[in-house]
C-alpha cells in the first residue's frame, strides 16, 4: 500500500508517498531505515511569515489552502491508499487555529491532525531513536516556529535491539519513556524577531545563542545532561552539515558536522560573506534567510549538553507519525 504523510510546517509544507507492502515480509525496511519512498515533494510556503499578532491572516490561510491542496492532488495523482494530514507549530501556536483549521479542511477535504508540541517531540524520536544506539541520545528538531527536544528520561531502561519495521509490530513500546520539550521558537520565527538583514551578523547570532539558551535552561530538562553528540532533524540540520562539507571540509562524513565546523559557519557572514551567500544559495536556496538562525540554535544546544559532534537524521517526525498514527489506524 502506498501511505501519504502530508507535513504542514511553519517554512515548508511536505509530502512523503511511503510504500508498505501489504503483510509482514523480507522486503519490509528494517528500523533505522526509511520505508520505501515513491514521492518526496516539498514546498517552501512560509507560512509562519503571515503570522500577525498571533493570528494567521486570511493571505496565509490562503496561502496554507493553495500549498496543501497540490500536495494532496499530488498524494492523489501518486495513487496513495491513504492520505494524512498533520501540523506543528505553524496550527498550534495560532489564536484563530481551531477557525483555520476547519477552513482549510473545508476546501481541501482532508482532516488536519493538530500535533501538540509533545507530540511532536515524541514522535520525532520515534522515527530516527534506532539510529542512536542501544542507550539512546538527544534530538533536536529545529522548525521555524518552535523547537523540539526528546531523550530518554533519567530512569528509562536501554532501547536494546532495532525490531522489525513491520505495520504488525509498528509501535511505540520498543521506545524507552522519553523527556520532552517543545520551545514556541523557531529559525523562522527568530529571523524575524532577530535578524535585520538577510543573514545573521555576529552579534545577531550570539543575541540568538542567548536567547535560546535562557528557554532550554527554563525547562530544567537539560540540566545536568551529557551527550557527545545531537542527533538533529529536519532541513535545518541536513543543511547545516552539508554547508560544512562544501565549505569547510569536502571529504568528511556527509551526515555528521564537529561543533567547530558548524562554528566556523556561522561566523562567515562577518568572515565571508560572499562565499557563505554562495553557499547557501547553492545548496539551500529556499533557506537563505533561515540555516543560519537553525544552526545558532543548535550551536546553543550542543554548547548546553557538551555535544562535539552534531549528527543529522535522514529520518524524523514524517516516519515517527508514519508508525504510530497511520500503520495502526488512528489515522487516514
Amino acid at each position: 500500500m502506498r501511505h501519504a504523510v502530508v507535513d504542514m510546517g511553519s517554512n515548508t509544507v511536505r509530502l512523503i508517498v511511503f510504500e508498505i507492502d501489504d503483510g509482514v515480509s523480507a522486503e519490509l525496511a528494517r528500523a533505522g531505515e526509511s520505508p520505501r519512498i515513491a514521492m518526496n515533494k516539498k514546498v517552501a510556503a512560509g507560512l509562519a511569515g503571515y503570522v500577525e499578532d498571533g493570528v494567521l491572516t486570511e493571505a496565509g490561510i490562503a496561502r496554507a489552502v493553495k500549498v496543501l491542496g497540490k500536495q494532496v492532488e499530488a498524494a492523489r495523482l501518486a495513487s496513495a491508499d491513504t492520505i494524512s494530514v498533520f501540523s506543528t507549530a505553524i496550527l498550534r501556536n495560532i489564536a484563530n487555529s481551531n477557525d483555520v483549521r476547519a477552513r482549510i479542511e473545508e476546501v481541501v477535504g482532508i482532516p488536519i491532525d493538530v500535533l501538540s508540541g509533545e507530540d511532536e517531540a515524541r514522535l520525532g524520536y520515534l522515527g530516527c531513536c534506532s539510529q542512536l544506539g542501544p542507550d539512546g541520545g538527544l534530538v533536536a528538531d529545529v522548525g521555524g516556529a518552535s523547537t523540539e527536544l526528546s531523550m530518554p528520561a533519567l530512569a528509562a531502561p536501554a532501547l536494546g535491539a532495532p525490531a522489525p519495521f513491520t505495520p504488525a509490530s509498528a509501535s511505540v513500546e520498543t521506545t524507552p519513556a522519553l523527556d520532552v520539550a517543545s520551545i514556541p521558537y523557531g529559525s523562522l520565527k527568530l529571523f524575524l524577531s532577530f535578524v535585520s538583514e538577510v543573514l545573521p551578523t555576529r552579534v545577531e547570532s550570539r543575541v540568538i545563542r542567548s536567547f535560546m539558551t535562557e528557554q532550554f535552561e527554563a525547562t530544567d530538562m537539560l540540566e545536568g545532561r551529557r551527550f557527545d553528540m545531537v542527533m538533529g532533524l529536519g532541513g535545518t540540520a541536513r543543511a547545516s552539515v552539508r554547508l560544512v562539507r562544501s565549505l569547510v571540509d569536502p571529504v568528511g562524513d556527509p551526515l555528521v558536522a564537529t561543533r567547530a565546523q558548524l562554528e566556523e559557519i556561522l561566523a562567515m557572514p562577518d568572515t565571508d560573506f560572499r562565499r557563505i551567500t554562495l553557499g547557501i544559495v547553492r545548496l539551500c536556496p529556499d533557506r537563505i534567510h533561515t540555516v543560519l538562525v537553525g544552526l545558532a540554535v543548535l550551536l546553543a544546544i550542543m554548547e548546553l549538553v557538551g555535544a562535539e559532534t552534531l549528527h543529522a537524521s535522514k529520518l524524523g517526525i514524517r516516519e515517527g507519525y508514519l508508525l504510530e498514527r497511520v500503520l495502526k489506524g488512528q489515522v487516514g
